[in-house]
């Protein structure tokens, strides 16, 4: 009996030793690549990063989380650069070889020497995203997310978390795409404003550019936006309200201005979503 008891405690013993030490492992991931990005004024807020396309050729990377796909955008400008349909791109220690999409200069808000990558660029790894110290982060497993908040990703084509958003006193319920390509908090559709009976009469009139040109709408200020149980608010933020289009029918959308609150963890493996507020 003394033996039996003694073997169920080393089990016990080795059981809790072994989960520990997973823990601690995972507490302990370190990032496989770190690559600089840009997302500040002078750029619009948007993330840049540094790209070599075609194994030599330097381009700036406009990544854009807005974005699905495993190709990547570029100018039509520059069809007479690059050969064939596939192309190497190059972030940081990541290599893939990415279709080519050429749109037309004229609807495009940057320079030839830009290119657009989607989200698929670091499908099933895990990143993130500092926007205070300005880097992306890669990682084979999922790293510490103590003091994290996790929101389900829904995975398409897009990646789509709930989102709650309170103005006029009334709170408004969205399914949202992560849209790293959206500079400011969000914007939604006009029919969710339809739906709630928002007040447009002091809204702010004007137009936005997008990846497939410019789309008019209006802005609102708001009082809160929540994703999962966080929140930001009193920040005199606004968001964008814009109709559907057979371009472009799509419903919610959370940018940078809203994303820079918090450190931010895309698992691109499970598809979810950490964050922790700054």
């Amino acid at each position: 009996m003394k033996y039996i008891l003694s073997f169920l405690i080393l089990l016990l013993f080795a059981s809790c030793y072994n989960k520990q030490q997973k823990e601690v492992m995972s507490m302990h991931t370190l990032h496989s690549d770190e690559i600089r990005m840009q997302c500040n004024k002078s750029n619009f807020y948007i993330p840049i990063l540094d790209a070599i396309v075609a194994d030599s050729l330097v381009f700036n990377a406009f990544f854009d989380t807005g974005i699905p796909s495993d190709f990547i955008i570029v100018s039509d400008s520059l069809k007479g650069t690059f050969v064939g349909n596939k192309i190497s791109v190059q972030i940081g220690k990541q290599k893939k070889q990415m279709g080519i999409d050429f749109v037309e200069s004229k609807r495009l808000y940057f320079n030839k020497q830009t290119i657009i990558i989607g989200w698929e660029f670091f499908k099933d790894k895990v990143i993130e995203l500092s926007f205070d110290k300005q880097y992306i982060r890669v990682y084979e497993s999922l790293p510490d997310i103590t003091n994290y908040s996790k929101i389900k990703i829904t995975a398409n084509t897009h990646l789509a978390i709930p989102v709650k958003v309170v103005l006029q006193g009334k709170t408004l319920e969205d399914t949202a795409f992560i849209d790293t390509g959206n500079n400011g908090y969000a914007s939604f559709a006009t029919d969710l404003a339809a739906k709630y009976r928002i007040n447009v009469e002091d809204a702010n009139y004007g137009k936005a550019m997008t990846n497939v040109g410019y789309f008019s709408g209006y802005s609102l200020p708001v009082d809160t936006i929540k994703i999962g149980n966080l929140f930001i608010a009193n920040q005199n933020m606004r968001v964008g309200f814009r109709p559907r289009t057979k371009d472009r029918d799509i419903g919610g959308l959370i940018g940078t201005r809203t994303f820079a609150n918090f450190s931010v963890i895309l698992d691109l493996i499970n598809y979810d979503l950490y964050l922790r507020p700054l």
